[in-house]
């Protein structure tokens, strides 16, 4: 299924309110609810879109957080990134080019919490040769309507 002008409509009143029913997108669009619910289907499926809740980290007692950024061996990237986007406390991981081949957003209660993840997280690996980390101290902006979902597994990434 192509992105069109159709999923866009779809997309833009869900991104207003989350809650509406397919019923009611089918009816401001003028199509058939079932219509509506296969494009949400095809598109979660194929991986280009994903419905969820959002959930601010302060809310969730979470008050610190870092961009952890890791030079690993190039054949355990993979691997270790795999791992660390198990960790409850990450909430985001990326494979990227460069020097530090990795890049982590660690979440906690506390600045304490937040560096004995990120100990815990890095210490005594031998393929973890350098850890950078950068405290968030705020959040100047953020997209969550939009966000690059294709995951490890899909077999168009790259190692």
């Amino acid at each position: 299924m192509k992105h069109d002008d159709l999923n866009e409509k779809i997309f833009s009143i869900l991104s207003k309110n989350a809650r509406t029913s397919n019923r009611e997108v089918a009816q401001t669009l003028g199509i058939s609810e079932t219509a509506v619910r296969k494009r949400l289907l095809a598109l979660e499926h194929r991986r280009s879109a994903k419905l969820t809740a959002l959930i601010s980290a302060t809310a969730a007692g979470m008050s610190a957080s870092a961009i952890v950024r890791l030079q690993v061996e190039p054949n355990h990237a993979h691997n270790i990134a795999g791992n660390l986007a198990r960790v409850e406390q990450v909430s985001y991981v990326a494979l990227a080019t460069g020097r530090y081949n990795i890049t982590v957003l660690v979440n906690a209660t506390d600045r304490e919490a937040l560096l004995d993840t990120i100990r815990s997280l890095t210490k005594d690996h031998p393929a973890i040769h350098k850890v950078r980390v950068l405290e968030t101290v705020a959040v100047a902006g953020m997209r969550p309507d939009v966000t690059f979902i294709r995951g490890l597994d899909d077999s168009d990434s790259r190692q």
